[in-house]
């Protein structure tokens, strides 16, 4: 799990993402981790995917699917990655020993993953079902349509909560 400390620099350093050099005097993040130590510019630490700051293979892949819906809003696109998700988890948990598998962490995230993808592809079902109100319908018809779609998008994305 990484820790990010904003701090201000009191000698040059190069940042780790971009490679631009951080002046002294300039506000950068430390970030560290499991394995290293990074030092970043702020913006580039803003702007990096959260991922990239995770030792958690599967707190990385659930990020990336969660930056990937809120910045596209595809719910099919999504399903599939967390389908993806759920077949690398399934392969892990079918590849250890039975004696380590039982109660393991790489179970209950593969049934976490599993009721959130049944409920993903049963909000998805609620969203094919919606009719779109013809251009004469009434602006009560349409604004009903807008707020259930705006609903049925936002269940959608808490879903995608459950996966941490």
């Amino acid at each position: 799990m990484a820790r990010n400390k904003r701090v201000v620099s009191r000698k040059e350093y190069t940042c780790d993402v971009c490679g631009e050099k951080i002046e002294k005097g300039v506000e950068y993040v430390n970030v560290w981790n499991y394995y290293s130590k990074w030092k970043v510019h702020t913006e580039c630490f803003l702007n990096a995917p959260r991922s990239r700051w995770e030792s958690s293979e599967y707190t990385g892949q659930v990020y990336d699917i969660q930056d990937d819906w809120y910045k596209y809003q595809d719910m099919e696109g999504t399903i599939s990655n967390v389908e993806d998700l759920l077949d690398d988890l399934q392969s892990k948990f079918d590849n250890m020993p039975e004696q380590l598998a039982s109660g393991s962490l790489v179970e209950e995230r593969t049934d976490t993953v599993t009721e959130v993808l049944d409920e993903l592809n049963s909000i998805y079902d609620d969203y094919e079902q919606l009719e779109e109100p013809d251009e004469d319908a009434a602006d009560t018809e349409k604004e009903d349509y807008e707020n259930e779609k705006d609903d049925i998008i936002s269940r959608f994305g808490d879903e995608l909560d459950n996966l941490l």
